[in-house]
């Protein structure tokens, strides 16, 4: 344990780092006072005290690992449980007043007490209008009147219009309403538009209003429509303007639609209008009932287990399920057969043959739970780490063994980052510990039934 901190300490050097290292910190002194609770069989003394200890423990992450299933499958299922329905927005009221400061609107549960909307992010925001009713600035608070933090990492946001009342500008804001870097790598966002009033551009800066590369490694886009109106046509551009390659290489991205306007193909181009060839050798994707399906530069079909499996949560979850059986039942040598595959198929969807990344560390965080299971991506992440949690208790019934999760995502997103082929992300750290914990959980609990049935 002191060894994976050690190296921690020395990985998270740069000025970002020590955020995660903090993190990493209390979660060990979180275990460390739980420790005293975890009493495994065998390996200390069980007397009455213990015993009720070690039962009221177990039903604790028992009903943990039943809440964590239900809101896995009810993420991925078609049938949506409206679990946390009462701290969404559109089951929340809204309470409209004008004040001194502007125009403000309150989400209130059914008790008239100002509530914060999970897929909000935030309790109340105040709009302050210019003389033509433009809304100038928004600000964003929590339900204890503080401000909010949104997913883009602003508090706030700050509207610019021109002549003719359009939306030109757009700064985000911290809470003491300074400009400020989202997480999508820019603090200001300007727009042009074409003769039919349709955006036509829009440039990204930073804080000091300097040219500011996104997350995507484009300076800003150009959209080109067609007879419809819809956008037909992208062009990632450069600091001045001109078609630049993104971190994905392609410059251009061309959209065709269906007689119903449903969009059902993008082709992706390079600066020289070549085919681009993206990450998995993909040089677009064709849409079937919403979901992306690499194609070649011809138009068919590719099938590519990592974007597969990324895409599809449900297959993960269900890959996730049949692994932990098979390996609560295998013997100690299939056991150990399975965690060299295991870390062989985690280097090859984390590390091996990745698209190319953005280079930067992300803190694109949930800050709730209905964010976390609504997101795809963390869900996936968390399900990837549980089938190793529970190899390694198995092999080993230690809870010391829950480093190794961490350390390892440590080093996968590290790896990312110094290679290039991802961005040292803080969320799928978190994401991916807390698998390897709760495949922990779920051999500790589950292997003395197998092993009393056996």
């Amino acid at each position: 344990m002191m060894n994976a901190l050690i190296i921690a300490q020395y990985v998270v050097s740069i000025h970002s780092f020590p955020h995660i290292l903090q993190s990493l910190q209390s979660a060990i002194s979180w275990y460390q006072l739980s420790k005293q609770f975890l009493i495994i069989p065998g390996k200390q003394s069980m007397n009455r005290s213990n015993i009720i200890t070690k039962r009221i423990w177990t039903a604790l992450l028992s009903l943990f690992l039943v809440i964590f299933f239900l809101l896995s499958l009810n993420s991925v299922l078609p049938l949506k449980w409206q679990f946390p329905a009462w701290r969404l927005s559109a089951h929340l009221t809204t309470k409209t007043q004008k004040t001194s400061e502007g125009t403000r609107k309150d989400y209130v549960n059914s008790l008239g007490v100002i509530t914060v909307a999970l897929d909000k992010n935030y309790a109340t925001v105040i709009k302050t209008m210019d003389e033509n009713g433009n809304c100038v600035l928004e600000r964003y608070f929590d339900n204890h009147g503080k401000p909010a933090i949104l997913d883009t990492g602003s508090s706030a946001l700050r509207r610019e219009y021109d002549s003719e009342g359009r939306w030109i500008s757009t700064t985000y804001l911290d809470s003491k309403l300074n400009p400020v870097v989202t997480n999508h790598g820019y603090a200001l966002v300007r727009r042009t538009y074409n003769e039919n009033g349709k955006v036509e551009t829009e440039m990204y800066f930073d804080a000091d209003g300097l040219p500011a590369l996104d997350s995507y490694k484009k300076y800003g886009i150009r959209y080109e429509y067609n007879e419809d109106s819809r956008i037909a046509v992208t062009t990632n551009l450069d600091a001045g303007g001109n078609a630049m390659n993104n971190k994905d290489q392609y410059a251009i991205g061309k959209r065709f639609y269906s007689s119903d306007g449903k969009l059902y193909m993008v082709m992706y181009y390079d600066t020289d209008g070549k085919p681009a060839k993206l990450g998995y050798g993909q040089s677009g994707y064709t849409y079937i009932n919403g979901s992306p399906i690499c194609i070649d530069e011809n138009g068919r079909r590719m099938f590519i287990l990592r974007h597969f499996l990324l895409r599809s949560t449900f297959t993960v979850l269900v890959i996730g399920i049949l692994l932990l059986l098979l390996i609560m039942f295998a013997g100690r040598t299939l056991t150990w057969i399975l965690l060299l595959l295991y870390l062989a198929f985690i280097a090859y969807m984390t590390v091996i043959n990745r698209e190319a990344g953005n280079g930067v560390i992300t803190w694109d965080i949930p800050l709730n739970y209905y964010l976390f299971f609504k997101s795809r991506d963390l869900l996936a992440n968390t399900w990837l780490f549980i089938p190793l949690g529970a190899i390694l208790y198995k092999q080993s019934h230690i809870w010391e063994i829950i480093a190794i999760p961490a350390a390892l995502s440590l080093i996968i997103e590290t790896s990312q980052l110094i290679l290039g082929i991802g961005a040292f992300e803080v969320s799928d750290l978190i994401t991916n510990t807390l698998g390897g914990i709760i495949g922990v959980i779920i051999c500790y609990l589950l292997e003395p039934l197998i092993r009393n049935r056996q």
